[in-house]
């Protein structure tokens, strides 16, 4: 993304030539400041009616907001014509769901902003625009942004009456390294040519890390901040100008533990049964799965495979593996899945004496990951009046294939 031309980055230019702060633009718009803040970060596309209060407010077009026209004078006839299209849209947003809604957020949202600019052809605007909201919203939903909730400070920092503005974005987290990635800022509201400032993580367990702040503009930015991944890390900054040093909360950033950036899978049942009639298979049927995404919902992880498999003795690879096609079906519509007793994953293993299979259920995310949830297992035995023996239920939740689970 290209930094000093973004959509976040223009409305950051904007508030500043009207002369308003984060909370004073909040408050015109009736959104909080760190839903402000979330914008500037890129970390959120605002809505429709926010673009051209927004546009009103700085004199601008929802165009040149959007980056696909030059800045030029906004018309009372434009005005006038973008807000009876806004309201037109609103009351139609309001009879809308799911992705309907999408798409009514998009075709209104472009043709508001259209009338905004006074389009001289409207095709290749419609067009233009069309690509710019996509990319916005790739953009967003690619760098998992996250503007957290601010907390009072402690440990004798100061007063937030020291800033102008701050924020603070989750931009990426790796699972393997169990690190995640930010950018703060923080614009203290008075400065002199030498003032410095440095930015501190603290974590749960005491651990302190730090950044410098990089000047950009009259602000001072940590960019590309690794820091490891922690339930709970509060963010502060400290200025100093050579003789004093002002130090001010920032956020906490809450759910950012490793555990934070999985899938969680809530229930599974693979029903499993055997008959008298061929007393040495194991049948397998109906299933239930709750599957949810990350506690931190800003990690935008997804399934991409869902699959039942059936694990025979210590062997590592499948004998069997069922793709579940309505979780992916369901996780698309909602973002979850909930499925209670669906049928069409019926199959069966014989299983001689001494033999067991072991059920489990396996995700794929998006990062690349397998996880593996134990459903159940069987084995043969020498008793011919109970040639099949159910295995425990509970086994520990790091069970992986291979696991020996029978003497």
């Amino acid at each position: 993304m290209n930094e000093s031309n973004t959509l976040g980055r223009r409305i950051q230019e904007g508030r500043r030539a009207a002369g308003l702060s984060q909370e004073a633009l909040g408050e015109r718009l009736g959104v909080s400041r760190q839903a402000v803040s979330k914008w500037e970060a890129d970390g959120a596309v605002p809505e429709l009616e926010n673009l051209i209060a927004m546009s009103r407010i700085f004199g601008v077009t929802v165009g040149v907001l959007l980056g696909v026209e030059e800045p030029g004078p906004l018309s009372e006839r434009e005005l006038a014509a973008a807000e009876t299209m806004a309201a037109q849209y609103e009351a139609a947003r309001r009879r809308t769901t799911g992705r309907r809604k999408l798409a009514a957020l998009a075709g209104g949202g472009l043709l508001c902003a259209l009338l905004l600019a006074g389009a001289v052809s409207l095709w290749s605007r419609l067009g233009a625009m069309e690509r710019r909201l996509d990319q916005l919203q790739s953009q967003v939903n690619s760098s998992s942004g996250h503007v957290y909730v601010q907390t009072p400070g402690a440990g004798g920092e100061e007063s937030d009456s020291l800033l102008a503005d701050h924020s603070s974005v989750m931009t990426g987290f790796d699972p393997e390294g169990e690190t995640v990635t930010l950018r703060v800022m923080a614009q203290p509201r008075e400065r002199t040519a030498g003032t410095t400032a440095q930015f501190t993580a603290r974590l749960s367990d005491g651990r302190q890390l730090t950044a410098d702040g990089v000047l950009e503009g009259d602000l001072y930015a940590a960019e590309d901040w690794t820091v490891p991944m922690d339930r709970e890390i509060r963010l502060s900054v400290s200025f100093t100008d050579g003789e004093t040093i002002r130090t001010v909360s920032l956020e906490t950033l809450e759910d950012c533990g490793p555990d934070c950036f999985q899938l969680k899978v809530e229930d599974c049942v693979w029903y499993s049964s055997h008959s008298s009639a061929n007393p040495s298979q194991v049948s397998f049927k109906e299933v239930d799965l709750k599957l949810f995404g990350a506690e931190n919902p800003d990690a935008a992880l997804a399934p991409t495979a869902v699959e039942l498999c059936l694990y025979r003795n210590r062997e590592t690879e499948p004998e069997q593996v069922l793709p579940v096609r309505e979780a992916l079906e369901l996780w698309d519509q909602a973002g979850m899945v909930d499925m209670s007793f669906y049928t069409g994953y019926e199959t069966s293993v014989t299983l001689e004496e001494g033999d067991w299979v072991v059920a489990a259920l396996r995700v794929t995310d998006n990062v690349g990951r397998t996880a593996w949830t134990y459903l159940g297992g069987a084995r043969g035995t020498s008793d011919q009046t109970k040639p099949v023996e159910f295995l425990p239920y509970e086994v520990g939740a790091d069970w992986t294939p291979g696991t020996v689970l029978v003497d």
